[in-house]
């Protein structure tokens, strides 16, 4: 939910398309799916699995994801936090050559 969140921020506050539009009233499908990898065997005080570190989202359009791409690259989320490593993983490469 967390990352997922982040994701709809960033793509509504970047694509021209949205441009102007409040968070709260986007209706339109961005973001499939979002996921974050845990580890079963490092466990946070409330017995929770923490993140390995890497998480992944599947966008609804490939414009969505290029302009996250683009605000994310090299620039931290959060002041003090660490800069994310952002990097498209392609099922369909006929998508990339529209």
């Amino acid at each position: 939910k967390e990352l997922k969140d982040i994701a709809l921020k960033v793509v509504v506050a970047n694509c021209q398309e949205f441009k102007g539009i409040p968070l709260h009233k986007v209706t339109k499908k961005i973001v499939v799916q979002s996921k974050i990898l845990r580890d079963p065997n490092r466990l946070d005080k409330d017995g929770n699995k923490r993140s390995r570190g890497v998480g992944f989202i599947e966008f609804a359009d490939h414009s969505y994801a290029l302009a996250t791409f683009h605000a994310l690259s090299h620039k931290p989320l959060m002041k003090g936090t660490r800069v994310p490593f952002v990097e498209f993983a392609i099922e369909d490469v006929r998508v990339v050559q529209k």
